[in-house]
């Protein structure tokens, strides 16, 4: 049905013999795939035939290959519930970030924290810059990050468990960039790509509902 090789340059190779949609239960792909190391020049065999997946990955060393192997079931798309819509919100605040800064200041606001603070606002009169902070009953925390230009002020709080969620997602995907869109009280979206490989991701999460 379809073949493609991933290797440390990325995608090199993508056949396909039939359009058809499959669902995958990521877990146990990742559970195959995991051998393939990053920012290495393993190569990663995937290939479809009915509802099965076959994972190949192909691990180099000075004087061996390495070859391991193994396959997996999978769902049928029709038995797959279909994905709601992303609602069309009109929200003010766009900012594109570099990946690794980002993650850095990511990681350390949900570090210890019940919720996650995403926050625009001004350092002068001519300039914004992005805060994400954490917060315990005792203790909080705040990351600036600036050399943005986010476009307006706002701020919102999200569930810290979420948030952390996606940001081992970020982490899977190892984009250059993601971009956030949110506002006051409207759900944030976190969108990225890869340039090596043909791929889009977005997570969306609705903000904390907060006590007057």
């Amino acid at each position: 049905m379809w073949d493609v090789v991933l290797g440390g340059g990325g995608l090199q190779a993508f056949s396909l013999s039939q359009k058809t949609a499959v669902g995958v239960p990521v877990a146990e792909l990742q559970s195959l795939a995991r051998r393939a190391r990053k920012r290495h020049s393993d190569d990663l065999h995937l290939s479809v035939k009915e509802l099965e997946l076959n994972a190949r990955v192909e691990r180099g060393y000075d004087n061996h290959n390495v070859v391991s192997q193994g396959t997996m079931d999978l769902i049928d798309a029709d038995a797959i519930r279909d994905e709601p819509d992303l609602p069309d919100i009109d929200r003010d605040i766009h900012v594109t970030v570099d990946a690794d800064p980002f993650m850095d200041a990511l990681s350390y606001a949900v570090g210890a924290s019940k919720h996650v603070t995403i926050d625009s606002k001004g350092v002068n009169q001519h300039t914004n810059a992005l805060y994400i902070g954490g917060e315990t009953a005792t203790r909080h925390e705040s990351v600036a990050i600036d050399g943005v230009d986010p476009g307006a002020t706002g701020e919102s709080t999200y569930s810290t468990d979420y948030i952390k969620r996606i940001l081992s997602g970020i982490s899977e995907t190892d984009p250059a960039d993601v971009t956030l869109s949110f506002d006051n009280e409207f759900p944030i979206t976190f969108e990225m790509e890869r340039d090596d490989v043909p791929m889009q991701v977005t997570y969306m999460t609705a903000p904390r509902i907060q006590s007057e």
